[in-house]
């Protein structure tokens, strides 16, 4: 009896040492399907990223162009044959660098000006930027963002982890439209970083950028406009954007939605937000005529290029 006890006892932890080992290889399997699915996914983005730069002018050009503009989607063409820097550059025979770039927030544009332009700019930069602060948050001061920054001093936001719960919350769309236009108790970033930072929160982030744009124009002596968006933007964000700059910089805001008033369905696409060929010319008018307004269409640089600026480290 004594005998068959003590190998029963030893079956059972025989069979608890393998399921042990059984359960450890399954949690490193698990955890090194993850580290790969999450390499994946950034090595995904490096090639849409590369297939993005394509698409956008090369910034060597910067050292001979009038006129630079910097944004995210809508200023890029973003399912468009044309953009509205390709339209302003016809318009107005000068010469436009475009150097957006989808999906940016504000931060990263000024981020992206400082490393370009730390040399020398154009005479005259426009930007377009500010609606993706709602719900793009990398690279923003943590003394931004409040609750949401507390982590974010330490770790990112692992690209796995982003993707489930956005599809988690937000679900799968069977038709464009119903993946970007905002409905009635849809979920979307903005509305995590409203909860959390509310709107003059997510405002504080585009003022802060806004000032860096303004400090390295202010340094290379460039003219600067701000143009607004074209539509709402989801949960308003777009247009809390026009709000902002109507208010703090109206002798550098260009608006631009008013020229789409009536006319969305000709001049929007089915994004409800990104615009159409003819709505890039509509922005690009706009523009122009405030260039032309504020005397830049043919006014020479009031001051010459500074001398080189010590390197500018990149954004982490």
């Amino acid at each position: 009896m004594e005998r068959a006890a003590q190998g029963s006892a030893w079956s059972r932890a025989s069979r608890l040492r393998g399921g042990l080992r059984g359960l450890c290889r399954g949690l490193l399997l698990l955890a090194a399907s993850l580290v790969a699915m999450e390499l994946a996914l950034h090595l995904a983005a490096h090639l849409a990223g590369e297939r993005l730069e394509s698409g956008r002018d090369d910034a060597a050009l910067l050292a001979t162009a009038d006129l630079a503009v910097y944004g995210d989607s809508t200023p890029y063409g973003y399912h468009a044959t044309t953009s509205f820097p390709a339209e302003l550059a016809y318009a107005t025979g000068l010469s436009v660098v475009n150097r957006s770039r989808p999906a940016l927030n504000s931060t990263q544009i000024a981020a992206l000006m400082e490393r370009e332009l730390r040399d020398g700019s154009p005479r005259i930069l426009v930007v377009m930027a500010g609606v993706n602060d709602a719900w793009n948050l990398a690279d923003v001061d943590p003394d931004l963002l409040g609750p949401l920054g507390a982590w974010r001093r330490w770790l990112p936001e692992p690209r796995l982890w982003r993707m489930v719960r956005i599809w988690s919350k937000a679900g799968s769309a069977d038709e464009p439209i119903d993946g970007t236009r905002p409905r009635r108790g849809d979920w979307s970033r903005r509305a995590e970083t409203d909860r959390v930072l509310g709107r003059e929160g997510v405002a504080r982030i585009t003022r802060r950028s806004i000032d860096r744009i303004l400090a390295l124009a202010r340094r290379h002596g460039a003219e600067v406009l701000f143009v607004g968006y074209q539509a709402p933007g989801w949960n308003g964000s777009a247009e809390a954007v026009g709000e902002l700059l109507a208010a703090e910089q109206p002798g550098r805001f260009v608006e631009v939605r008013s020229g789409f008033a009536g006319r969305e369905a000709e001049l929007i696409q089915a994004d409800a937000f990104h615009p159409t060929d003819e709505g890039h010319r509509i922005i690009a008018a706009r523009v122009r005529d405030a260039l032309a307004l504020r005397g830049l269409l043919d006014r020479p640089r009031t001051s010459p290029p500074p001398a080189p600026s010590p390197p500018v480290p990149a954004a982490t």
